[in-house]
């Protein structure tokens, strides 16, 4: 047998077993942390077919034990107040009882216990027990409440792993053996002494606590052999006994009947369910095998098998109960979690292979499906189907969609599942759309947008659907030659759309198409890419050639935001925060990116026609040109890195206002920014030789200026070419 699930087994057994006692702590387990994953969005096959609501907690989740986020701590205190009810009939209220349980201190028990024997006044806080009837019964159990408090200290002590970790090695642990000792010996008075059955049986509930948590199992064990009488009518206190038997067994390494005590449990009683589950541990094939031959019935060996398949070997565990009962309830649970498990495994990518283990659980399913002798044949024949679906064996998931004998328009969780899995089936097949594969995909989506709509419980695995059907879509129409319509569904290949004009042109004139079926209708209106936003780009790549003119004439047609910054002001060290300090101080003027190509067409022209205004111009329009490079105050306006980072342009503007000053302190400044633009190209491709043109020229010719001085102060790299007629850095290259 494959290698069981660790768990911290004795810890386990005291904090779990803690809290099944009758009289339970106030302590709550640990929760899950907030980062636990939602199955629903990472699975298409959906548990809850099997129509199964007590077992929704042990669905499949890899991050925590149990689905629902549970633990596996039962809390007994709304049972065992219920027990106190049976036992006073009602007579005594609920909540005063509670409080007495769960609130009150030992010496308000002793203060009651005097006044109902009349040994001291009675308060007005006695008044509804000195109404209760039977005044002998309420003070033995009064007695009984207060022997289980002293106990009770000694079962939740390790409750708490971290506490507990931190003061166990200051545990005088003769006194607390002592103690213990002690509150056997009068329990077992008490419970001698106990006339009514329901104390007597709480009584020794108690004992068999203190023996096990004293860490005596051997007694343990057989207290709870003489006492057998008070722990078989099955109620809650009977079971809460039978979880302590199974612990005992299991620390005393007699695994194989603490896990067939565990399945009993797990089987018959669902608020020790999930703890039972929790500490069912196999330790290897000769326990186990030992385990199921302690079993009595068909159904105690099914059980068994399932909570192996739970814990670890599902396909094993099925294989074992199909062939002892094919009709068995337990299956479909096993059956849902290993369709899970693969989904979870691989989602349904093309290059999900199946692996062997995979494969053997899919000729198993296949198997059964094709008998259909199961209690839930269509669960098996759909499971099949979705299974041969994810990794592309399409006709064989036809073959077990139509054994289902479920059709799509069936309602409810089972036709949702059904056109789940047909729609899968479909787009594996797909490899060239067809009008045939479009006009179903126009109904599967639009049934889609109903589900989401309509039903809130499924929109977490539908939306993921969704996502995933159309990113498989894009990349098929991608492959297809149609890069427009898979950019419209969120995937494709944008490369050489958004950064080509006449591309853009292209995408435009697609996007106002009207001749198109109702599949190309929906997609063009879904997609996240309008016509005055490719225009908008259309423009922004005018700018970025140079061609100002005509990108003010495109961005005018279009509704754009201010610009953030001042694409204007140029500082020696690029300060994206300094820029970001003069925004929110309201300082210097923001242009909208028409607004920008307007007044770089402006000077433009102005250089050209005003010799004395060009050098100041060229340096305008080259700082502007600066700024919306990836090194500038607002970068980013264009998705293609290659053009965003080029500063060739720049470098040319700065070159031209040099070339037009007249003032020595403008060339020098002009020299250094064209040095920039020279260095900033240099990054963008790894392995290029710097050149240092600029760093030369300023060096060489304008070293008489007062830029020159400040620049030596503030920038290393030129500081350090001047003293070494080197650059000091190397080319990392653009990531």
């Amino acid at each position: 047998m494959p290698t069981a699930i660790s768990k911290p087994s004795t810890l386990l057994f005291a904090s779990a077993l803690a809290a099944i006692a009758s009289l339970p702590s106030d302590a709550t387990a640990c929760a899950w942390s907030e980062d636990e994953e939602d199955m629903s969005r990472q699975t298409f096959f959906d548990p809850a077919l099997i129509e199964t609501p007590d077992v929704a907690s042990y669905f499949y989740n890899p991050y925590q034990p149990f689905a629902d986020g549970s633990s596996g701590v039962s809390d007994f205190r709304e049972i065992n107040l219920d027990d106190w009810d049976g036992f006073f009939s009602k007579r005594l209220p609920r909540e005063v009882w509670a409080a007495l349980l769960y609130k009150a201190p030992l010496s308000r028990l002793d203060e009651l216990i005097f006044s109902l024997q009349g040994k001291r006044p009675a308060t007005t806080a006695d008044a509804p027990f000195a109404s209760y009837p039977d005044r002998a019964e309420l003070v033995a159990a009064l007695f009984y409440v207060g022997f289980a408090k002293r106990v009770e200290p000694f079962a939740t002590e390790k409750s708490d792993y971290w506490e507990w970790e931190a003061k166990q090695d200051k545990i005088d642990r003769k006194a607390r053996d002592e103690a213990i000792a002690s509150l056997i010996v009068r329990g077992g008075r008490a419970m001698a002494r106990a006339k009514l059955p329901f104390l007597r049986q709480r009584y020794a509930l108690q004992i068999l606590r203190l023996h096990f948590y004293r860490g005596d199992d051997a007694r343990c064990l057989t207290f709870f052999e003489e006492r057998r009488a008070d722990f078989s009518d099955h109620g809650s206190v009977a079971w809460r006994a039978l979880g302590y038997k199974a612990g005992a067994f299991y620390r005393s390494k007699r695994y194989a009947e603490a896990n067939y005590h565990y399945s009993l449990l797990f089987d018959r009683y669902r608020p020790m369910k999930n703890a039972a589950l929790w500490s069912f541990h196999p330790q290897e094939e000769g326990d186990w095998a030992n385990a199921l031959a302690l079993a009595r019935t068909t159904r105690e060996k099914t059980v068994l098998w399932q909570m192996l398949g739970i814990q670890k070997d599902g396909l094993r565990a099925m294989q074992a109960i199909y062939a002892l009962a094919p009709k068995s309830s337990l299956l479909p649970l096993l059956l849902v979690r290993e369709v899970n498990r693969v989904e979870v495994g691989g989602w349904f990518r093309d290059d999900d292979a199946p692996s062997d283990h995979q494969r053997a659980l899919g000729a198993f399913i296949d198997q059964v499906a094709s008998k259909g002798n199961t209690r839930k044949p269509w669960l098996w024949a759909l499971a099949a189907a979705h299974l041969h679906a994810l990794w592309g064996e399409v006709k064989t998931a036809e073959r077990f969609l139509g054994l289902s004998g479920k059709k799509p328009q069936v309602g409810g969780k089972i036709g949702r599942q059904v056109r789940i899995t047909r729609l899968l089936t479909h787009l594996k097949g797909m490899n060239s759309p067809t009008s045939t594969d479009e006009a179903t995909l126009a109904k599967d989506f639009a049934w889609l947008d109903r589900e989401m709509r309509d039903c809130v419980a499924c929109q977490g695995r539908l939306e993921v659907l969704r996502s995933l059907a159309r990113a498989r879509l894009a990349a098929i129409y991608q492959k297809n030659g149609d890069a427009f319509s898979a950019l419209c569904l969120g995937g494709g290949d944008d490369t050489h759309v958004y950064s080509d004009p006449h591309k853009l042109d292209q995408f435009i004139a697609y996007l106002h198409r009207t001749d198109r079926n109702a599949f190309q209708a929906m997609v063009a209106k879904a997609c996240p890419t309008t016509p005055a936003s490719l225009l908008w780009i259309k423009g922004l790549l005018a700018l970025y050639r140079g061609d100002f003119e005509g990108a003010a004439a495109i961005l005018a047609t279009t509704k754009t935001e201010t610009l953030f910054f001042n694409p204007f002001r140029i500082r020696t060290r690029d300060c994206h925060s300094c820029d970001l300090a003069d925004v929110k101080a309201g300082r210097g003027e923001r242009y909208t990116p028409h607004h920008f190509a307007v007044r770089l067409a402006a000077l433009r022209k102005q250089a050209q026609t005003s010799p004395a205004a060009a050098a100041q111009a060229y340096f305008a329009i080259a700082n502007g040109l600066y700024n919306m490079s990836t090194y500038g105050s607002f970068r980013g306006l264009v998705s293609d890195e290659d053009i965003a980072s080029d500063c060739t342009l720049a470098e040319s503007y700065y070159r031209k206002a040099l070339q037009a000053a007249t003032r020595r302190e403008l060339k020098a400044r002009s020299a250094f920014m064209a040095a920039k633009c020279e260095l900033n190209n240099w990054y963008n491709h790894a392995g290029r030789k710097h050149q240092l043109r600029w760093f030369r020229t300023l060096r060489d010719d304008y070293a008489d200026t007062q830029f020159y001085q400040d620049i030596i102060r503030e920038c290393g790299y030129f500081r350090h070419f001047v003293q070494t007629g080197k650059l000091g850095i190397k080319n990392p290259g653009r990531p």
